[in-house]
């Protein structure tokens, strides 16, 4: 009998635990512009990048997260509701006009089977569906380039250059009016910037809004010097791809 209420107590507690872990909506969106050689010059072995890297802010992916600054993904889909939709992405992507804007700012930077589609892709089955947008895979994409071009973004200067991280946050504060997320990489250059946009359930995100402070181990910046780095000269037998984009931050 004993053994039967511990099992008992055990389960409610489990369903409490359950409960409390589940109660945790997303509260606001990031959206996440990337510094291609940034990135590139820290890949993971077995990755390379494409051969002309993009010297201009590209697009990372509109992520919904949680008010600590984590991300719901589609492994919290019993929590968040995430879902796939029955209208077919690839069909989406291959549309000439739609396909060619989403390639303009939004590239796939590792040299890959799939190219750009598999990274469009991979963020709508990792972040889309657990957006406000899920259901219409075309509203998603069409917003991260309505946001990516909203014309209180301006030019990014002094590439190669050295920054400290107060100059940086301050430039940015001053310029938006919001402090958003600095992410270096391993290297102590700057990665990626990530503004944040205020959640308005059922709808697509408008309005920023300040956001959390990410770890600093997880993406570790230097207090006095961050580097913008310069993107190599591609090789001259390299293809041109259209990867060119609209730079979207100011410094």
């Amino acid at each position: 009998m004993q053994m039967r209420q511990i099992i008992l107590v055990g389960a409610a507690l489990l369903g409490t635990i359950s409960t409390v872990l589940c109660a945790q909506p997303f509260t606001f969106y990031a959206l996440v512009l990337q510094w291609p050689p940034s990135v590139c010059n820290s890949l993971p072995a077995g990755q390379t990048c494409i051969h002309d890297i993009p010297e201009r802010f590209t697009v990372h992916g509109l992520w919904p997260q949680r008010s600590d600054a984590s991300p719901v993904h589609r492994g919290d889909e019993e929590c968040n509701e995430c879902f796939f939709t029955a209208t077919k992405l690839d069909k989406i992507l291959k549309e000439k006009s739609f396909y060619a804007n989403l390639q303009k700012y939004w590239p796939n930077l590792l040299d890959e089977a799939g190219g750009d589609s598999i990274l469009w892709s991979i963020q709508w089955n990792g972040h889309g569906i657990c957006s406000d947008l899920q259901s219409d895979p075309r509203a998603y994409f069409k917003c991260v380039t309505v946001l990516f071009n909203d014309p209180k973004f301006g030019k990014l200067r002094q590439v190669g250059q050295s920054y400290t991280l107060a100059d940086i946050q301050q430039k940015l504060k001053g310029k938006y009016g919001v402090k958003p997320q600095i992410a270096c990489n391993k290297k102590t250059q700057l990665w990626e910037i990530r503004f944040c946009y205020k959640r308005v359930e059922g709808r697509e995100p408008v309005d920023l809004q300040d956001c959390p402070k990410l770890s600093d181990t997880k993406y570790p910046c230097d207090q006095n010097g961050i580097q913008l780095p310069n993107a190599p000269a591609p090789p001259p037998a390299s293809t041109p791809r259209m990867v060119s984009a609209e730079v979207h931050s100011e410094l």
